[in-house]
């Protein structure tokens, strides 16, 4: 009988709130993750994970990230899962230095690209979520509900 070959998970804007707390739980699990983000962010402290492999990280709106179709296609190499919770939206400084019409189309062209790459590679799955970032900003505290939540996801 031959060994059954390791699912690849690759999670896109996996440095995120929330992509970084599902990269975390698929490592916890004994995954292998691939995250395809262009800054390292919440994952800094497991960047030298045995089962981490980060892509993208340096790059910017135009290069290195999902609007990159070679940077996309190296990233769904041999990949079974797509968890897609990228958005290119400026959140660490909500100034946003790019005008609006150039991150929607960073966006839906990095979007694109992954849809693309997922239909040639035939990815069993393809999950797409939404980002924290759609809140905008703002002055809320998280409840001790929402706390509770994100205790020991880290």
């Amino acid at each position: 009988m031959t060994a059954r070959r390791q699912r690849i998970f690759l999670v896109t804007g996996g440095s995120g709130l929330l992509g970084s707390r599902l990269v975390r739980k698929l490592l916890e699990d004994g995954q292998r993750v691939r995250v395809l983000d262009t800054r390292i962010g919440e994952l800094r402290d497991i960047r030298t994970h045995p089962k981490l492999e980060l892509l993208g990280v340096g790059g910017d709106h135009r290069k290195g990230g999902m609007v990159d179709k070679s940077t996309v296609y190296r990233a769904t190499r041999n990949v079974n899962v797509i968890y897609h919770l990228a958005i290119n939206w400026n959140s660490h400084s909500w100034r946003h230095t790019l005008p609006l019409p150039e991150l929607f189309d960073a966006n839906i062209r990095g979007t694109h690209n992954l849809l693309e790459a997922a239909r040639s590679r035939k990815i069993d799955h393809f999950l797409v979520s939404s980002s924290a970032a759609v809140y905008g900003e703002t002055q809320r505290t998280l409840s001790s509900r929402d706390r509770s939540l994100l205790k020991g996801s880290r």
